[in-house]
């Protein structure tokens, strides 16, 4: 018997871990779709992000069946030069899978051992997972790009694949390193849409249910959140879940949610775990996002799964959901007009609602159906290991 093609994953988190939000989710979805026909292997830090204790059950350093992989789970002094390049040289794969340009543990250092041919040579793909777009790379921009010029000089990543998650990403990608690449371009895989979410509709007269549910770190933009509501004229219950990334942040946002006027409630959460976003979404009337970037935004399809239409930016792959009656997607350039759109749901009627509410769920169950996503992805990695 053959056996499956060995996908060798690097990542900076993974399950158990949630915290970390759409990269974790983004190799779990992968494995789940694709884990029949690859066997992949993951090497990933010991515990989830923030936490200064391992998840409890694990072996650290030693191999273990997690759902359809197997993982690797190592400490951060594990995470060196030596320990990885041993990996490289102990483990059987066709292929690398890196998960992150700018990770310096868990891609910069495999890329090290390759460029100084302490590896097998196999073919690598990298997905930036949106670390391209104008708002990531506008993050503690000095350091990014005193590196993206090292790894030219070095030729750290000739030769690889690019892994785009949508041609927007694509764009991203040439932009910085030209035109002369090899991207494929590949959806990120979705969960399966869940059925049967409770939704109590809104009373007549009742305050707008907004939820925010992602980390609360600059690129999310919770603070746009927080400038847009003291425009908004009509009572509103905002919802903040999710995991406290940048205490700092958190602190400004704070700030501001002190000068919110009265009619404007915000109640924070904490953070969920990933199999119950849905259920949390489905209890709002409108999921709100301004982030400054995404190369998917798991969170956004999760939520229209859940039945909540989606106030987003324009810097996400999401373009098609005004038409669909699903949502809306706004410039970050004009705060106005997203408190418009929060004033314009307080009189909105319940069918217009409720068929919103549908437009949602059917949107989400046609993405997460598409068989293309699931072959564009499978073909990735089959091309990569024909070629290598």
């Amino acid at each position: 018997m053959m056996r499956s093609p060995s996908v060798l994953t690097f990542a900076g988190f993974y399950l158990p871990g949630y915290k970390a939000g759409g990269p974790i989710q983004s190799v779990a979805n992968m494995v789940a779709h694709l884990g029949a026909q690859f066997d992949f292997r993951i090497i990933t830090r010991d515990r989830d992000s923030g936490d200064v204790s391992p998840y409890p059950g694990i072996i650290p350093g030693q191999w273990q069946n997690v759902g359809m992989a197997q993982v690797c789970y190592l400490a951060q002094a594990e995470q060196t030069l030596r320990t990885l390049t041993a990996l490289l040289r102990e483990t059987p794969y066709d292929l690398i899978y890196l998960n992150s340009f700018f990770h310096w543990r868990l891609s910069v250092l495999p890329l090290l051992a390759r460029k100084l041919g302490w590896m097998p040579r196999r073919p690598v793909i990298l997905a930036p997972r949106g670390e391209f777009s104008r708002g990531a790379l506008g993050l503690k921009s000095g350091r990014k790009r005193a590196f993206l010029v090292a790894s030219r000089i070095l030729g750290l990543h000739r030769g690889i694949i690019w892994h785009a998650s949508s041609e927007h990403e694509a764009r991203d990608i040439r932009t910085i390193f030209g035109a002369d690449l090899q991207i494929h371009v590949a959806s990120d895989l979705p969960r399966a849409v869940q059925s049967g979410l409770l939704h109590e509709p809104r009373a007549s007269g009742g305050a707008v249910r907004v939820v925010f549910l992602s980390r609360i770190a600059r690129m999310k933009n919770l603070n746009f959140v927080l400038e847009v509501l003291k425009r908004v004229t009509v009572p509103v219950n905002l919802s903040i879940v999710g995991f406290i990334d940048d205490a700092a942040y958190w602190n400004e946002c704070q700030s501001l949610i002190e000068k919110l006027p009265p009619q404007i409630k915000v109640s924070y959460h904490g953070m969920v775990p990933a199999e119950q976003v849905p259920a949390v979404i489905a209890k709002s009337d409108v999921f709100f996002l301004p982030t400054l970037g995404e190369n998917f935004g798991h969170v956004i399809i999760e939520a229209l799964g859940a039945g909540t239409p989606a106030l987003i930016s324009d810097r996400t792959p999401w373009r098609d959901l005004d038409d669909a009656g699903c949502g809306w997607i706004l410039p970050l350039g004009d705060a106005q007009l997203f408190a418009e759109r929060i004033d314009s749901l307080f009189n909105e009627t319940p069918e217009i609602s409720e068929g919103r509410r549908r437009a949602a769920i059917n949107y989400a169950r046609r993405f997460a159906d598409d068989s293309g996503v699931v072959d564009a992805n499978r073909r990735l990695f089959l091309r990569a290991i024909q070629r290598g």
